[in-house]
Formats: C-alpha cells, sequence, structure tokens
C-alpha cells in the first residue's frame, strides 16, 4: 500500500506518530500537522535553508514518503500553513479566514453559537483574554441557558470579530533572551 487510507479512525493519528519519526531529530527546522509540513529556517541565511531542505528530503526518501511537487513551495519568504500567514515577521490569521469570520451574521441559534466559537477560538493565540471576552458567548452554549442574544453577546462577537480583522500578529521567540513563564 502507497498510500494511507484516511477514512479509516486512526488513519490521522498513525500518519501524525509516523511523521512525528520521520522528521524526529529535525524539530528545529521542520514543523508536522498530519500530512503537512513546513521546512524553516532564520531568515537572509539561503544555503542554511537549502541544506534544512536538503535534509528534508533525504529523510522523506529513506523512509519511501514522497511529496507532490505541484503542493510544495519552496524558498518563500512568507507561506500560508494551516490557516495562517507565516513570515520573519511572525504569523497572523489567514485573510480569508478572517473576511469569513468578519462577514459572520450575530448568530440566531445555539447551534450558530457553537460554530462562531469554534471558528475564532481556532486563532485563540492571536486574542488576548479570548475566554473572557467570549464567556457571553459560550455562556449560552450551556445546556441549563435558553438562548437569548442580548446587548453582553453582540458586544463580544463584536469585539472578537474587531481584534481579529486588526491582523494581529504573534512573533517567534528570540531564543536568545531569557524566557519568564507566570502562572
Amino acid at each position: 500500500m502507497t498510500h494511507m487510507p484516511f477514512g479509516l479512525r486512526n488513519a490521522t493519528s498513525a500518519f501524525a506518530r509516523v511523521m512525528a519519526h520521520v522528521i524526529s531529530g529535525l524539530e528545529d527546522c521542520v514543523l508536522t500537522y498530519v500530512d503537512d509540513f513546513l521546512v524553516f529556517t532564520k531568515p537572509n541565511d539561503f544555503d542554511v535553508h537549502l541544506d534544512a531542505l536538503k535534509q528534508v528530503f533525504e529523510r522523506l526518501r529513506k523512509f519511501s514518503l514522497k511529496v507532490s511537487p505541484k503542493k510544495c513551495v519552496l524558498g518563500s519568504t512568507k507561506m500560508h500553513f494551516l490557516g495562517h500567514i507565516i513570515n520573519s515577521s511572525g504569523y497572523t490569521p489567514s485573510v480569508s479566514k478572517v473576511e469569513i469570520i468578519k462577514n459572520l451574521e450575530a448568530p440566531t441559534s445555539v447551534k450558530e453559537v457553537r460554530r462562531v466559537v469554534g471558528m475564532a477560538s481556532f486563532f485563540r493565540k492571536h486574542i488576548q483574554n479570548f475566554s473572557m471576552i467570549a464567556e457571553p458567548l459560550t455562556r449560552l452554549t450551556r445546556k441549563e441557558n435558553f438562548f437569548k442574544w442580548e446587548e453582553e453577546q453582540q458586544k463580544a462577537f463584536d469585539k472578537i470579530k474587531e481584534i481579529l480583522t486588526n491582523e494581529p500578529v504573534l512573533t517567534f521567540p528570540d531564543y536568545s533572551k531569557p524566557f519568564h513563564i507566570f502562572y
């Protein structure tokens, strides 16, 4: 068999484990998510990037894995990856994904509220205090509550849309500086 049958219940997790094994030792320059992977290096060092690509291709060959050339983007300084735009400055939500959220109408049912919260939650890293902002919306999804869209929910809905449409950029960590962990 040369393809993973993705209809199987455990296919995704099995393939993710295989990819983790395949790229083991290359985590400093490769991100994977199921069958998508991104090879990255520091900006302005193309030779280092070529070396990283060579290592990845050699590893794929070693495990008899193939990539589709038409799905590959090589040597780019800007990349669309898993709903985000990634460049040397950091990463932002993809414009197309933000447009979908921006154009949403206010929910009219619990099912629609769950959908909105789920979509926004995908970008929760970009929204400081997301849980607090979204709380009026998530409160509506509790079984003991009846659906009643009020000003509080509208404000939360509008705030999430506003933050995401202002292209919040998350920067990459500077590993040369100390990290402070607060809990």
